[in-house]
């Protein structure tokens, strides 16, 4: 199985990558001194592009990934399970299915879209929920109850 590495990849090294197959990244060691490594992109269609990692500290992302989800429900922006899925399946999950959603109330909701070696996590919405249907939601009546009337 492969050791995760936390690496961020220039724009500048994937602008004439074709968004077509697949891209098989090879990164190399780390460079002395430095956290920069070089990395190879091999994409299955066109020219292979060889350049470095961007260097610098990155955040732990392991740090919001829940060990155990709480079951309480919360609101979670569709769109970003949308967003996970194309993501699961770039990464080659099948996706067959609905995702399976670990709750955990107001904080990270686990997402699991049945792929082994990948993981997504989604924050609750949070702000203003509405307590009633806007006014006009209650002011229209259909036309024939307005004739029924008159």
């Amino acid at each position: 199985m492969p050791v995760p590495t936390d690496i961020v990849i220039p724009n500048e090294l994937l602008v004439g990558i074709k968004p077509k197959g697949f891209v098989t990244i090879i990164i190399g060691p780390q460079e002395k001194d430095s956290n920069a490594r070089v990395v190879t992109l091999e994409p299955q269609f066109g020219a292979t592009v060889i350049g470095k990692t961007i260097e610098g500290r990155y955040p732990d992302y392991r740090r919001v990934i829940p060990r155990e989800v709480s079951g309480e429900a919360a609101q979670l922006d569709a769109n970003y399970i949308g967003e996970l899925w194309k993501a699961s399946r770039l990464h080659g999950s099948k996706c067959e299915g609905q995702p399976a959603i670990g709750y955990n109330g107001d904080g990270g909701a686990l997402i699991d879209l049945g792929n082994e070696h990948f993981v997504g996590v989604i924050m609750a919405m949070r702000g203003n929920v509405p307590e009633t249907a806007p006014a006009c939601a209650y002011e229209w009546e259909p036309a024939s109850t307005k004739q029924e009337a008159a």
